[in-house]
């Protein structure tokens, strides 16, 4: 019942993220349309961005943290014009992400004495939405190599846990062209 909740409220919001973006679209600006590269933060992943419009990316990666587990998300991403300077963009958007974590439980109740020091590592999974606020810079015109590096924060919630965390990284793609 509560995953078919959170299911729908993802949904929505994906998609009336997605119908505002194309709704104030107005600019021909010219943002790659593929670019993939690592992204570095509390996780180290893999990262693909996709525009199938002139401002409206879907990024994907896929990777693990300092303790091998695993990480996958997947953002829909709305783009603003020029920020400050040619190239340089503000970005946010909404997703999913599906991450494993390492917690460790205290056993309070060890050899016939109740103890809050005793207790042991358990490595959990877990999945819930995110958003995600940050800034990109196309490098492609001012040093001729088509490379794009961005700085964002992701914010996520995740279930069954119910525990918010946020994750900031700093990302280097190649553009195709």
């Amino acid at each position: 019942m509560l995953r078919k909740k959170i299911r729908t409220i993802l949904a929505s919001s994906l998609l009336m993220i997605a119908a505002s973006g194309v709704a104030q679209e107005t600019s021909s600006m010219p943002i790659y349309k593929l670019a993939a590269g690592i992204r570095v933060g509390d996780y180290h992943t893999g990262t693909v961005k996709y525009f199938f419009s002139d401002l409206l990316a879907v990024e994907g990666s896929l990777g693990v943290s300092f303790l091998g587990l695993p990480k996958v998300s997947v953002f829909v991403e709305k783009y603003h014009e020029d920020l400050f300077m040619p190239n340089f963009h503000l970005f946010y958007g909404a997703g999913i992400n599906f991450r494993g974590r390492r917690e460790y439980v205290y056993n309070n109740y060890y050899n016939g004495y109740y103890s809050s020091s005793r207790g042991q590592w358990e490595t959990n999974y877990s999945v819930g939405p995110s958003i995600i606020g940050g800034v990109e810079y196309d490098f492609s015109e001012m040093i001729n190599v088509p490379l794009a590096a961005s700085a964002d924060v992701r914010l996520g919630l995740d279930f069954p846990s119910v525990l918010f965390y946020p994750s900031p990284g700093v990302a280097v793609r190649y553009i195709f062209k």
